[in-house]
């Protein structure tokens, strides 16, 4: 995550102290893609959280022209990570993002939508499921497997 405060100083790479910031900016200039892997390089993760006296930041703030691909997580998922690789490499293009620059692959679907409850609530029935009292419409269903038969 590159730092925007004292100069870039809370971040810096190599024998010539380069700045994160300095860094980034320099590798996406000649970049196809960069990859924003993880909170931090996302939207600045911890770091960024207020006072933020480190001006941490995403990478999106601090780069333009080059396609960026966000893959938030701390870790991020290693299947992921290499399907976006594996994608680029096979054909050249970046997969479908969504609007927060996610691949849709890995970020297009809720949890909920491949419950197996999912039959006994629809979201837009608005009907609250018989195994959860505590549902909240558009996150999902706190059931457990034996918590539909009480």
């Amino acid at each position: 995550m590159p730092s925007r405060s004292a100069s870039g100083g809370y971040g810096t790479i190599g024998p010539a102290a380069k700045t994160f910031l300095e860094e980034v900016q320099e590798l996406a200039a000649g970049a196809g893609a960069v990859i924003a892997a993880g909170s931090c390089a996302f939207y600045g993760g911890v770091p960024e959280a207020s006072p933020n006296p480190t001006g941490a930041v995403g990478v999106t703030s601090v780069i333009s022209g080059t396609p960026v691909v966000n893959l938030p997580a701390c870790p991020v998922n290693p299947v992921n990570f290499v399907g976006l690789i594996l994608h680029y490499a096979m054909t050249g293009q970046l997969p479908e993002l969504d609007s927060q620059l996610r691949p849709m692959f890995a970020f297009g679907n809720r949890i909920h939508d491949n419950c197996d409850r999912r039959a006994h609530w629809e979201p837009d029935a608005g009907a609250m499921p018989s195994c959860s009292p505590s549902w909240r419409p558009g996150i999902g269903c706190s059931c457990t497997p034996d918590s539909s038969s009480r």
